[in-house]
């Protein structure tokens, strides 16, 4: 599946001459020091670095095209799965192919940036042991950012085609910075309530629209159409009701990937978890455990392998998130009672955890005792 990055023809007609003997992180330097429109049509068109499951190697469009097909056969009442997942294609495809000189709209170096830097964390941490092993390493963790970009690209899509939220242009030292927010927030509130919770703004730091938007999403919890039996009781809020409360129980579910949620719980808790869990660091235990529930999905977790991928223990491993629990009769591992924790919250997660591949375990967490339940 070719893919048009928005150049001139000459460029692609040009021969890459080079760029197919670079390795993945070879290839990808350029891209982020010098906007390399080569590199990225070799990345983009000649390397299948992505291989989810057991199906065949993919390029990045591929591999993309198959979470979209995952979040199309999504069947939640009030919503269009399908047009959600092409409009999230769409905005993905975007984040990994878009030079700024090109058109405007995101600059695919930020987000390949942030892949050396996992990349480069990772190798200091456990260098490899030879070029193969880099090059496997290096491409988990591109499917793995690639996975966790597409499920944000989701949840821009589901809010853009959500009738309770809405843009909102908030002013920070003369300038916009444009942002979604439920609409049960009137317009003066929004901006005292932006102000209230989002420390130092600044519209002309990179990132910083998404870095607000991050905040917002993980506050509020995202409104949709449901049926009333699986709305939870609301209480009529009396007229001093601080509007943030208001909002959390005018607000029903979130839709966000239940991996996405639990990998950013726990990382944003890392300080609870195990010493050698917390040795990981945020990025790189974050990393782990959509790793986890993505192979779990495919039915492809192993716990010695992933232990090694991300240089802990088997043991550690085991304790944080074993596979073969509860065979071994030992405490439930710190990860299914997290998860666990998250769909006692939030039932509607029960068929993001079937999805997930991770249900049995999440249910027998439930009715397990447990000596330790971090995060």
């Amino acid at each position: 599946m070719a893919v048009n990055l928005k150049s001139s023809a000459s460029d692609f007609d040009a021969p890459s001459i080079g760029y197919q003997y670079l390795s993945l992180i070879e290839l990808i330097r350029p891209i982020v020091s010098a906007g390399d429109h080569l590199a990225l049509a070799e990345l983009h068109n000649k390397r299948p670095v992505f291989k989810p499951g057991n199906s065949d190697p993919l390029l990045l469009a591929e591999f993309l095209d198959i979470l979209r097909k995952q979040a199309a056969k999504r069947k939640w009442p009030g919503r269009n799965y399908q047009e959600i997942a092409d409009h999230a294609y769409d905005l993905a495809l975007d984040r990994f192919s878009n030079l700024p000189q090109d058109s405007g709209g995101p600059d695919c170096r930020k987000y390949y940036g942030a892949f050396l830097q996992i990349v480069d964390e990772s190798f200091l941490t456990k260098p490899p042991l030879d070029q193969l092993e880099a090059e496997s390493r290096a491409s988990q963790i591109l499917q793995g950012l690639v996975r966790y970009n597409f499920s944000r690209c989701r949840l821009e899509a589901e809010r853009q085609s959500n009738p309770f939220w809405s843009r909102y242009e908030w002013t920070v030292s003369g300038k916009p910075l444009r942002v979604w927010m439920p609409k049960t927030i009137p317009g003066q509130a929004r901006g005292q309530w932006l102000t209230n919770h989002v420390e130092q703004p600044d519209p002309d730091r990179p990132g910083e629209r998404r870095r607000v938007q991050d905040l917002i999403d993980q506050y509020f919890v995202r409104e949709c159409l449901l049926p009333l039996e699986v709305c939870l009781p609301m209480e009529t809020p009396g007229p001093e009701s601080p509007v943030d409360e208001v909002l959390l129980k005018e607000s029903y579910v979130a839709t966000k990937s239940l991996a996405e949620l639990v990998a950013e719980e726990k990382a944003r808790n890392i300080s609870l978890q195990r010493p050698a869990i917390q040795e990981l660091g945020q990025a790189r235990l974050r990393s782990m455990i959509l790793s986890i529930f993505d192979e779990l999905q495919e039915g492809e977790l192993e716990d010695g392998r992933m232990a090694e991928k991300y240089g802990i223990s088997k043991a550690t491993f085991s304790r944080f998130a074993g596979s073969k629990w509860p065979e071994t009769q030992g405490d439930i591992p710190d990860l299914w009672c997290n998860t666990a924790h998250v769909l006692a919250q939030n039932p509607v997660f029960a068929e993001a955890a079937q999805e997930a591949g991770v249900w049995d375990k999440v249910m027998l967490s439930t009715r397990q005792p447990s000596r330790l339940r971090r995060g």
